[in-house]
């Protein structure tokens, strides 16, 4: 398939410093370097890009591209604009960083803080209804552990939102 381009320049180097930041960020949150590589792109860019100029300027493929604009407008990190006169979709990031960083903490960490305590629940009545064998007492103190993480963990992530918040 040939990509048609707008025939962007290459990135210079303050720019490829830049993007690589996104790129780092990202590999922390367990996503692939392409999904640090077009935001950090649309970041940096003074004007929308469509998908080619992405392509075109990072080296990625078409797939690659395709994926991380679709991860990345459903975290909300980037914006579809429909260009006047232009039959491609452009896109630009949110740069509202803040934002993107506690709509992901509230939604990834409580998720799984969520899925957690359920799980937790679970075991609680289990230990309840079944009452606690010489043999699992151990695991009973393990879980009360458990719970007081849990706790723990919750209380931070809604203090480190609330640092996100204006």
């Amino acid at each position: 398939m040939n990509i048609e381009t707008t025939g962007r320049p290459p990135l210079d180097e303050i720019e490829s410093a830049i993007i690589d930041v996104f790129i780092r960020a990202t590999k922390i949150l367990g996503y692939p370097k392409s999904i640090g590589e077009i935001y950090g792109l649309l970041y940096i860019s003074d004007e929308p890009l469509c998908m080619e100029d992405i392509i075109q300027r990072l080296g990625i493929s078409l797939g690659a591209a395709s994926q991380g604009l679709k991860v990345l407008k459903g975290m909300q990190a980037v914006k579809s604009k429909h260009m006047i006169g232009k039959r491609r979709e452009y896109f630009t990031a949110d740069f509202e960083l803040e934002d993107l960083i506690n709509r992901y903490l509230r939604v990834e960490f409580n998720g799984h803080l969520k899925n957690w305590k359920d799980q937790q629940s679970v075991i609680r009545e289990m230990f309840d209804n079944n009452g606690t064998e010489s043999s699992h007492a151990h695991l009973e103190k393990r879980l009360e552990r458990l719970e007081v993480l849990h706790a723990k963990s919750e209380a931070l992530i809604q203090r480190v939102c609330e640092e996100f918040e204006d």
